[in-house]
């Protein structure tokens, strides 16, 4: 059986999707937590970019400290600095880097779920659960890549960040599957 065919089987009911989680996760806690704000599912996108270029622009303000800024040809100076980056705001602003360019990289996949839940109808409480554990692993991953600068934490917390990266991505692939099984379960109209 192939990775993709055991894919698409396993995916066939979220609950088991979400039984990969809920050994690491508290799920009843989740439904608990209210965020401090009020959200729809389309505003927690601009949220998701607003954690992502944050820590952007938390890299950027320790470039400066670490006085290591070239804002004449950001791109090339970041190619060319991203790996001698010394010190410890230079190693923050590394791992900052590090961390919004992961954001970027699931940004897509958690947008689409989610225009895709909004659009097929997927409400209440389960998508406000998977937007809240999204949401929690996205700043969770970043927060614990920044704490990685500090030298003795940086080998025992990749682990954690790795684990909160394979839950979101998980939780984005979800909302993917929920929105198919909605439009699967509605009636075509002629």
């Amino acid at each position: 059986m192939s990775a993709a065919v055991f894919a698409l089987n396993y995916f066939l009911e979220p609950k088991e999707l979400m039984s990969l989680v809920s050994p690491y996760v508290n799920l009843e806690m989740i439904d608990d937590v209210e965020l401090p704000i009020s959200i729809t599912p389309i505003e927690s996108i601009l949220l998701v970019l607003f954690l992502a270029y944050g820590v952007q622009t938390l890299g950027i303000i320790c470039r400066v400290f670490a006085g290591r800024l070239n804002n004449a040809d950001t791109r090339l100076f970041m190619a060319k600095t991203n790996k001698k980056e010394e010190g410890f705001f230079g190693k923050l602003a590394r791992y900052a880097q590090s961390a919004h360019q992961n954001a970027q990289e699931g940004f897509p996949i958690y947008a689409t779920g989610i225009i895709l839940c909004v659009q097929t109808g997927v409400e209440g409480a389960d998508l406000d659960r998977y937007i809240k554990i999204y949401l929690f692993t996205r700043f969770a991953y970043s927060a614990v890549y920044l704490l990685q600068a500090i030298p003795f934490l940086s080998q025992p917390l990749s682990i954690l960040r790795s684990s909160f990266w394979a839950i979101n991505t998980m939780i984005a692939a979800l909302l993917i599957k929920l929105a198919a099984t909605k439009a699967a379960a509605v009636p075509e109209s002629s």
